[in-house]
């Protein structure tokens, strides 16, 4: 589970260092991988929620099944942070709310060792679209057209 016997090399300029012996961390594709992850991030992604006040994204979904007759029933609910592997997708609202969600997100998981890849980040905006996708959607099912 824990590295044990194992060696690594990081290629600098090209050229490969010297090997050195891994110490700390958990192997990839082991049982307790990716339950170390949810445990750590789950706490992570709470702290961020408590120090910068940040709630995400709102989303809605219709309830329309067999047993829900209302089709116009919405439910609502945020999601902040979306996580899988080693890789977190943040989504909020203002571009404010991102900047305090990164803030915070770097500093929570600094004081666990962890940094943030630069080069692999990218920040993405999105506009609201200004009419309900959802209604239309249903309406050209219910006739037909889809």
């Amino acid at each position: 589970m824990l590295y044990k016997d194992s060696k690594a090399q990081v290629k600098m300029n090209g050229k490969p260092s010297d090997s050195f012996d891994i110490e700390t961390g958990v192997m990839q594709g082991v049982i307790p991988s990716p339950m170390l992850f949810n445990i750590l991030f789950g706490f992570a992604i709470r702290k961020v929620i408590e120090e910068a006040s940040v709630a995400g994204v709102k989303f809605s979904y219709v309830s329309n099944d067999f047993f829900h007759k209302s089709r116009e029933k919405y439910e609502n609910f945020n999601v902040l942070a979306l996580l899988y592997a080693d890789d977190l997708v943040a989504m909020c609202e203002t571009t404010d709310d991102l900047e305090k969600f990164i803030r915070s997100f770097e500093k929570i998981t600094q004081q666990f060792g962890l940094t943030m890849s630069v080069k692999k980040t990218c920040i993405m905006t999105l506009q609201q679209l200004k009419e309900d996708q959802h209604a239309k959607a249903f309406e050209r099912t219910r006739s037909g057209s889809c």
